[in-house]
C-alpha cells in the first residue's frame, strides 16, 4: 500500500499543480486507469495488474457515471 501512495505522489500529485478538489479528482482518475491499465509493475513480473487481476483487460476498473455521481457530490469548494 506505501508503495502505491509514494507512485501516486511522485508520478502525479508532485508533478501536476491542481487548482481545485475537482482537477485533483479527475487527474487522480485519469492516473489510477493508467497505473491499472498501462504501467507495467515491477512487483507482479511487469505484467499489467489488469492482466493480472481482471477476468478481461477491458474489464473497467470502476463507472465513471457512479463515481462522479457519488463523490463529486461530496467535493465543497471554499469561496475566494
Amino acid at each position: 500500500m506505501e508503495r502505491l501512495w509514494w507512485s501516486v505522489k511522485y508520478e502525479n500529485a508532485y508533478i501536476y499543480e491542481y487548482k481545485d478538489g475537482k482537477a485533483l479528482y479527475l487527474g487522480l482518475e485519469k492516473y489510477f486507469q493508467y497505473y491499472n491499465f498501462e504501467r507495467r509493475h515491477a512487483g507482479i513480473d511487469h505484467h499489467l495488474p489488469s492482466n493480472r487481476y481482471f477476468s478481461s483487460k477491458n474489464t473497467p476498473l470502476f463507472y465513471e457515471g457512479d463515481l462522479q455521481e457519488k463523490y463529486l457530490q461530496n467535493i465543497h469548494y471554499k469561496s475566494a
